[in-house]
């Protein structure tokens, strides 16, 4: 695992956020930065909250 990249996290992340009926646009971040990654996990963990 140690050649794992944030953007290997996107495909499980878009698993998530489709399971949850949730949609962000990431789609002019660089998938390979923490940002992207942040922005996707607010949007699954937001979904709970409502």
């Amino acid at each position: 695992m140690t050649n794992d990249t944030l953007a290997q996290l996107h495909p499980k992340l878009d698993f998530l956020m489709k399971g949850h009926g949730v949609d962000t646009d990431t789609a002019r971040q660089d998938l390979s930065t923490l940002e992207a990654v942040d922005a996707k996990v607010n949007a699954i963990v937001n979904a709970h909250d409502h």
